[in-house]
């Protein structure tokens, strides 16, 4: 039987020292493996792990590293699935260049290449659809004609998130351990600066303007758990989401993802 904590680390260390804010940290790669709950139709050659006495089967793994300037701004992007290095169709990689206030983003999987220029503001974070608060928190993108995206921010955390377009709204709320240092945003640059401390919930919530239920799940909760290195950095985050439906107390279903990072 082989059981998540021993994919991630035996124990979880207290940090001996955080840094005073998530962009002091350069994340350069993170390795995620995705699971879902087993149930009696899965028919597997392979054996499941075990997460809180509940077993899952493995899915598919990522991984995703991260290249810098002198300056320590995000230039380039490699997503691999780490078992099959060289198939790079349904992952690709992605460049960014600066020059004269401007992000030039390059998708590398298409073809021809499309660059697409985004305009810089002085913190150095796209303004073309985004609307910053004074610290660099994105509060307002404008994500289409008809669709919008808003966030609250409460003493550097990003509390809620408010999808909505034309069929419906997605509302995201998230919740912090605020004594530990939360995770940088590699992509800062497109988005805005990262919440400030570790997350240990997200609940979303879904709803269709149309008033006709779906049929699919609507409620997702995600708890967060993690271990640190010596320096009081999380080096690994176990991540378990519990999916259902809001006219239903059942569940319907249970994803685990266990990620590792590492730093420079």
């Amino acid at each position: 039987m082989v059981t998540a904590s021993l994919l991630v680390g035996a124990c979880s260390k207290e940090p001996a020292l955080s840094p005073p804010d998530p962009q002091d940290l350069v994340l350069v790669k993170k390795v995620t493996a995705s699971y879902l709950e087993a149930d009696a139709t899965m028919v597997r050659p392979d054996q499941p792990i075990f997460y809180q006495d509940v077993a899952y089967y493995s899915q598919v793994r990522g991984q995703t590293v991260y290249r810098y300037d002198a300056q320590r701004r995000l230039t380039y992007v490699e997503n691999r699935n780490p078992d099959r290095p060289d198939y790079t169709y349904e992952w690709g990689d992605v460049s960014l260049d600066y020059a004269d206030n401007q992000l030039i983003y390059t998708n590398r999987r298409v073809s021809p290449l499309s660059p697409v220029t985004y305009k810089l503001n002085s913190q150095g974070y796209t303004t073309t659809y985004n609307t910053y608060d004074q610290d660099g928190y994105m509060t307002f993108r404008q994500d289409g004609p008809n669709a919008t995206v808003k966030q609250t921010i409460v003493d550097g955390n990003i509390t809620q998130r408010i999808e909505q377009n034309t069929v419906g709204r997605k509302t995201t709320t998230y919740a912090y351990d605020l004594t530990k240092i939360g995770l940088p945003d590699p992509e800062k640059a497109l988005w805005g600066r990262p919440s400030r401390n570790l997350i240990v919930n997200k609940t979303e919530v879904d709803e269709s303007f149309s008033g006709v239920a779906s049929g699919w799940p609507d409620r997702r909760v995600t708890t967060y758990s993690y271990t640190f290195d010596a320096l009081g950095r999380p080096d690994s985050q176990t991540a378990l989401t519990e999916s259902s439906l809001s006219s239903s107390a059942m569940r319907v279903g249970r994803e685990l993802r266990i990620s590792a990072f590492s730093y420079q």
